[in-house]
């Protein structure tokens, strides 16, 4: 990268290396690599802490509301995917 000195005209050559730069990315994604897996490692914990704490205080009624709308998701996921995998088998016959 150059640049210009306003005063002398002439100009004074900066170089940025670029292997610093490539080692500072480099660490950069270790650290985002490692903090993803500690979290991801934390995930399944923090939902049974949370599945928990509804039992104890008794607020199951949120988790009923879920699992109906669950259900209802998956009837209606698995009627596409039959409907999918008839059109696919009289393609090809």
């Amino acid at each position: 990268m150059a640049v210009a000195d306003g005063d002398a005209g002439e100009e004074v050559v900066a170089f940025v290396a670029t292997d610093e730069i490539a080692v500072a990315i480099g660490q950069i994604n270790a650290l985002v690599n490692f903090l993803m897996s500690l979290i991801s490692r934390l995930v399944p914990f923090v939902i049974f802490m949370v599945m928990v704490s509804l039992i104890w205080s008794g607020d199951l009624s949120v988790i009923t509301s879920v699992w109906k709308f669950m259900g209802a998701f998956l009837i209606a996921l698995l009627g596409i995917a039959a409907a999918v995998m008839f059109a696919i088998l009289a393609a090809m016959t």
